[in-house]
């Protein structure tokens, strides 16, 4: 009996030894955990604000290089669109001042301008503003009419170009056509009608139609400056003709023939003067259009230094 209960209380003994053992145990790990756990989550936290500082720096740096881009191209516009616009005034001087030559307009090329207006990323650069200057209307406002005044000096380019071949196209026709009416189809048609009258007649000396003729003829060739322009031919040959053949010879086929040249190459000489007057207001317009818009991106070229 004795043996038993010895034996009970050893084994009590053992029990409460083993269980402190493991509590024990138990308890380091749950604390070596805890602290591994803390550990490793400090780590994880330092890793990701560094690599999330990293990733913002990263940002702004692309955000900066690409406001100093757009900048870099604003600035090369500006300095085109300052010159293309000299090409405007001086072209519709020389329109106004020669109408009736066949006036070429100076081209840049608008390089930079086709590139941020068709291939820059708008999108991209509209966040790189904002992220810089700030969200508040006012600079969305600024950043809009920024692209609106570039779309404007891209479109006013390529109107202008048109304008400038439509122009040359016409008046390229029309002095052809007033140089055939007067040289081929006038001049040339006097000395044949002279010669036929010589030819048929004896007393050509006294015959009128020959005589105005040879006079209109005879003047235009006393003088001409060389080389001969549009207004001699007109103010010295084919007005002078038109009015004698109206007031004495229209009653004739031949004197009906030359008038009608005449007033051809009349209305022709007007036309070219029209066509060069209405083109001198296209490029006027321009001229205006472009310095506008250059006013505004400086504006904005002046902002975005003050930022970068």
């Amino acid at each position: 009996m004795y043996k038993f209960i010895d034996i009970v209380f050893e084994w009590g003994r053992f029990y409460k030894q083993e269980s402190s053992n493991f509590w024990a145990n138990l308890l380091t790990s749950l604390l070596g955990a805890l602290i591994g756990s803390e550990t490793a989550f400090t780590v994880f936290y330092l890793q990701y604000r560094s690599e999330r500082s990293r990733n913002l720096k990263i940002k702004n740096e692309n955000f900066t290089n690409t406001l100093k881009y757009y900048v870099s191209l604003i600035k090369n516009i500006i300095e085109f669109a300052d010159k293309q616009a000299n090409n405007y005034l001086v072209h519709s001087k020389n329109l106004k001042e020669k109408p009736l030559d066949l006036n070429i307009l100076k081209m840049k090329v608008a390089g930079d301008l086709n590139r941020i207006v068709n291939k820059s990323n708008h999108e991209g650069t509209f966040y790189a503003f904002i992220s810089k200057v700030g969200n508040s209307d006012e600079n969305i406002k600024n950043f809009k009419d920024t692209f609106s005044m570039l779309d404007y000096l891209y479109e006013a380019y390529n109107l202008a170009f048109k304008a400038q071949e439509n122009y040359l196209k016409e008046q390229e026709k029309n002095l052809r056509r007033y140089k055939d009416l007067t040289e081929e189809e006038t001049l040339n048609y006097c000395a044949i009608i002279l010669n036929k009258i010589k030819n048929t007649n004896t007393e050509y000396k006294k015959d009128p139609f020959f005589i105005a003729l040879n006079s209109a003829v005879v003047k235009y060739y006393a003088n001409p400056p060389k080389p001969i322009t549009l207004v001699y031919m007109q103010q010295s040959f084919i007005e002078p003709l038109k009015i004698t053949m109206y007031k004495d010879f229209k009653n004739i086929d031949e004197g009906m023939l030359i008038l009608d040249n005449c007033r051809k190459a009349t209305w022709l000489y007007i036309e070219i003067i029209n066509n060069s007057n209405s083109t001198v207001d296209d490029f006027e317009g321009y001229y205006e259009g472009f310095n506008s818009a250059i006013k505004e991106l400086k504006k904005q070229i002046t902002i975005l230094h003050n930022i970068l």
